[in-house]
């Protein structure tokens, strides 16, 4: 797919798209976790239109992210990709957070394949993508612009989500979400 036929301008504006299916089903604002620096930019918009909490899931880990504070059992979180990363990592990630307990837990991307797609739905409550393409390619192929998000990127992100007004400093500190999770069955 050409940069002039692509699905997104970039992520961050797949972001905005996403923010809009997902505000008919968010309520309170959310606790946003990205799944990996790649998806903070659809992240960081989902979590700005839905006045809700941004965190990144580090190394696919999901009892590591960058936070301020880990989500309430209560909290509705929103595990976002930029373009459903292979099965085995989503498994990892939401299957991880789905044993933390959160009430609600939603699987949002901009694009996926059917193998992600299964995957997620197996942990989520809900699930959000917005195109399906078949036959699935690599997800850069789907954006005008992709780039790697470089750590000063992720730093900005993640400091402008906690303060719109903060000026440049020492990166934010990684917290525990919660410590070790065992395997629940399927919803």
């Amino acid at each position: 797919m050409s940069a002039d036929h692509a699905a997104f301008a970039d992520r961050r504006a797949a972001g905005r798209s996403l923010a809009v299916e997902l505000a008919h089903f968010v309520i309170l604002p959310p606790c946003v976790l990205a799944l990996s620096s790649n998806a903070l930019p659809v992240a960081f918009e989902v979590a700005r239109e839905l006045s809700g909490r941004l965190g990144l899931i580090g190394s696919g880990d999901p009892s590591s992210a960058w936070r301020t504070a880990p989500p309430d059992d209560d909290e509705t979180v929103i595990v976002v990709d930029d373009g459903a990363a292979d099965p085995a990592t989503i498994h990892d990630v939401v299957a991880g957070l789905r044993r933390t307990g959160p009430k609600t837990l939603i699987y949002a991307t901009p694009i996926a394949s059917d193998e992600a797609i299964a995957t997620a739905a197996l942990y989520s409550n809900l699930l959000i993508c917005l195109r399906k393409p078949r036959p699935f390619r690599d997800a850069r192929t789907y954006y005008g612009e992709f780039h790697p998000v470089e750590p000063g990127e992720v730093r900005r992100l993640l400091r402008e989500a906690c303060d719109p007004h903060a000026a440049p400093g020492p990166p934010l500190e990684a917290t525990t979400l919660h410590g070790p999770v065992e395997p629940r069955q399927a919803l």
